[in-house]
């Protein structure tokens, strides 16, 4: 797994590429380190709404890593907020394949407090993340 990360207008648009197994942590490093670097450039340019474009991402997400994954970002979320740091926004734009239409991730992140959008859609994913108001 790669990523890359570009400061937009009013976010901050990351690019996944690569595959992804979250079995037996092999992918966990890259996660947290794409993560750190998305932190790193939110507190630099003052910008907490980000889009995760995964489009080009393959691999196997059962509902365990879905699980997972929520909650690694509710965590994070957490602590910038024990920081006193902005909360972060965030939307998963994924392929067809690899979304969820139960959205079992997106349900136990926002259930938690981490504003969040999974979709396969970049204009519904762009639309969300410039509304100021958390999502209902």
């Amino acid at each position: 797994m790669k990523h890359s990360v570009e400061i937009r207008k009013s976010y901050i648009y990351v690019k996944i590429t690569g595959k992804i197994s979250l079995i037996g942590g092999r992918s966990w490093g890259d996660i947290k380190k794409a993560y750190a670097d998305v932190v790193n450039q939110a507190r630099k340019n003052d910008v907490y709404k980000i889009l995760v474009d995964c489009r080009d991402f393959s691999g196997k997400v059962s509902t365990l890593d879905r699980f997972l994954l929520a909650i690694f970002f509710v965590k994070e979320n957490s602590k910038l907020l024990a920081r006193r740091m902005h909360p972060i926004k965030v939307t998963f734009v994924v392929s067809k394949s690899l979304l969820d239409p139960r959205k079992f991730g997106e349900t136990v992140a926002r259930n938690r407090g981490l504003y969040g959008l999974a979709t396969d859609d970049m204009k519904e994913a762009l639309h969300w993340l410039e509304q100021d108001n958390p999502p209902e």
